[in-house]
């Protein structure tokens, strides 16, 4: 009878969190001059991350619908294996004690390509933003910051087994006497029964018959 095995597998899908800040001077310019997106440094998770990424902001938008709006990206630059699926929250510090305002969160994770970008052009209105100047920007000095989760590669267990179940041989007693019979090496006599010779062992035939006991 063949043993019956069983096996079981685990993957385990992981998160990780990481934070970039980000200050640009002289904003009070850059917000009423500068009519293109600034770029921040690249950056990453840590030293082992090769993923590089980066911020943007626009201050007048990036279309009719948000013209009247503050608009801030965050831009995958490179990853060693794509599509990565990330979800990002944006704030602005307030203050050098790190006070920020509540920010906006992306509702779910969303799948990034490389040189794909992810934004919020409605972040907060400009008029909003230059009626809270004096609070907001301490020093002239703008200060984003964002965190991103990003999933991890599964990791896969290795397979695990259970203890395959004992194998039992078949049971071949019942025809084990036909066998012996059968063999003329392990007989040691001989039945004529009306012409017909049946080869046999003494002690079987002693063992069944009270008649061939007392013969043998």
């Amino acid at each position: 009878m063949a043993a019956k095995r069983e096996s079981w597998g685990y993957t385990e899908i992981s998160f990780q969190k990481f934070c970039y800040s980000w200050t640009i001077s002289n904003f009070r310019f850059f917000l009423q001059e500068i009519r293109e997106a600034i770029k921040s440094p690249t950056f990453s998770s840590g030293a082992s991350d090769k993923s590089q990424w980066c911020l943007k902001v626009h201050s007048k938008g990036i279309d009719e619908e948000s013209k009247d709006y503050l608009s801030v990206y965050l831009v995958l630059l490179s990853c060693p294996k794509s599509p990565v699926w990330a979800k990002f929250h944006f704030w602005i510090i307030i203050n050098s004690e790190g006070d920020k305002t509540q920010g906006m969160k992306s509702p779910r994770f969303f799948r990034v390509l490389q040189n794909q970008h992810w934004e919020f052009k409605k972040f907060i209105l400009r008029d909003f933003f230059l009626s809270l100047e004096p609070r907001l920007l301490e020093e002239n000095e703008l200060s984003l910051g964002c965190q991103v989760t990003v999933v991890q590669n599964s990791l896969d267990m290795p397979e695990k087994s259970t203890t395959p179940e004992i194998q039992f041989p078949r049971c071949t007693m019942a025809n084990e006497p036909g066998e012996l019979c059968e063999n003329s090496l392990s007989t040691d006599c001989c039945l004529v029964v009306v012409g017909r010779e049946f080869l046999a062992q003494k002690a079987i035939l002693a063992a069944r018959s009270p008649v061939f006991r007392a013969m043998f």
